[in-house]
């Protein structure tokens, strides 16, 4: 196995590491739809690409952008249209009361008369 002559200086190792980085995604919008997508493939959200239709079944859905991009507007006419208007509030259920352990201290906080020390 190889092993070095030299141990690899800040600056060299600098100079190598200096290519390696993250590249930020390229991100278009669909012709047909207007959806963000990657470029070269098939929109996600209504099955278009290069103009024509890839995928009949996702248009035979009843489906939407909000659908596959929360926090657009389209997601929120979708979550407003399916919250039902008038939700009954849930019934709390009451609570079992646990029973006190026998201290002293638990006796003389729970009285309710005023205390005559004075």
């Amino acid at each position: 196995m190889a092993v070095p002559k030299k141990r690899t200086g800040h600056s060299d190792q600098g100079h190598r590491r200096s290519n390696w980085k993250a590249t930020v995604p390229a991100i278009s919008s669909c012709p047909n739809c207007g959806a963000p997508r990657h470029p070269h493939t098939l929109c996600g959200v209504c099955g278009f690409y290069k103009d024509r239709v890839v995928l009949k079944s996702m248009l035979d859905e009843d489906i939407s952008a909000g659908d596959f991009f929360p926090g657009t507007a389209a997601a929120d006419d979708d979550a407003a249209a399916d919250a039902p208007a008038d939700k009954p509030a849930k019934a709390k259920k009451a609570k079992k009361d646990k029973p006190e352990a026998d201290t002293p201290a638990a006796d003389d906080a729970s009285t309710d008369e005023p205390s005559t020390d004075a």
